[in-house]
């Protein structure tokens, strides 16, 4: 009975769906990469699919951003999450690698850049820190290069509302601030105002304001997976998947069965 037992609670802790992105298949499942400049300048920013650090990834690259309001882009996004409302994103995860950055007191790993609608025809944009900074000081998790890590970003780091630049410690507070908004629909993200993408649920170095050049000035990092839970329902994201993975987990179903059969 208990090795029975066992079982089913390794089949709850399997994510409710997944999706797996690649730079050839975004398209067939509604993302795209974005590499670009905005407001001028020029541009080497990029995203590509490696191997680096011991995991299949997209790494993300922004260049050096020396002129104000003048940006580099290097992203995914869907428009999947369009009218969505805030307050139903239960969860969010992510396991990234932060790789270098130039300033060395804000520079942060990919991250989740989000634009939504408070609900009454104004936008705000909102940008997860995974890192805490010294200039200026802000809370977070510490400062660690080139290592993986899975954070919780409904409970760690902060969430910064650009506009009133104010940052929220919790996914809950952040909802708690804006108990009416939504995802914000492409038509109303035109490319003139900034909006690189065009879509408002992005994943990697997506600067919107000035300030967010420090954040992702001549930086490069690295992102292996994501998780969104909407209502509940938990999806995970998987860039590059590597092709042992899904082995290994039949496997181990198969032995888990295998077990119940000579009980």
């Amino acid at each position: 009975m208990r090795r029975a037992c066992l079982f089913v609670v390794c089949l709850l802790a399997v994510p409710a769906a997944a999706v797996d992105l690649t730079m050839d298949n975004l398209g067939a499942n509604g993302w795209k990469a974005t590499a670009t400049f905005v407001w001028g300048g020029s541009t080497n920013a990029s995203v590509t699919e490696t191997s680096d650090y011991g995991a299949d990834n997209f790494r993300f690259y922004t260049g050096p951003m020396n002129t104000s309001w003048q940006f580099q882009w290097a992203g995914i996004s869907t428009d999947a999450f369009a009218g969505t409302k805030l307050s139903a994103i239960t969860s969010v995860k992510i396991r990234n690698l932060g790789a270098f950055g130039d300033n060395p007191y804000r520079w942060q790993p990919p991250t989740f850049t989000w634009i939504v609608d408070k609900g009454d025809g104004n936008q705000r944009c909102i940008t997860w820190q995974p890192w805490a900074t010294t200039d200026p000081v802000t809370a977070g998790n510490p400062r660690e290069p080139l290592v993986w890590h899975e954070y919780d970003a409904a409970t760690t780091g902060q969430w910064f509302l650009e506009e009133t630049e104010t940052f929220y410690s919790s996914l809950s507070a952040l909802k708690a601030a804006l108990p009416n908004a939504y995802f914000e629909y492409t038509a109303e993200l035109p490319l003139d105002w900034g909006y690189a993408s065009q879509q408002a649920f992005n994943v990697g170095n997506c600067p919107l304001y000035d300030g967010d050049r420090g954040w992702f000035t001549d930086t490069a990092g690295y992102v292996d997976w994501f998780e969104v839970g909407v209502n509940g329902v938990v999806t995970r994201y998987d860039l590059v998947p590597e092709p042992g993975s899904l082995v290994a987990l039949v496997a181990g179903f198969v032995g888990l069965l295998g077990l119940r059969r000579r009980k």
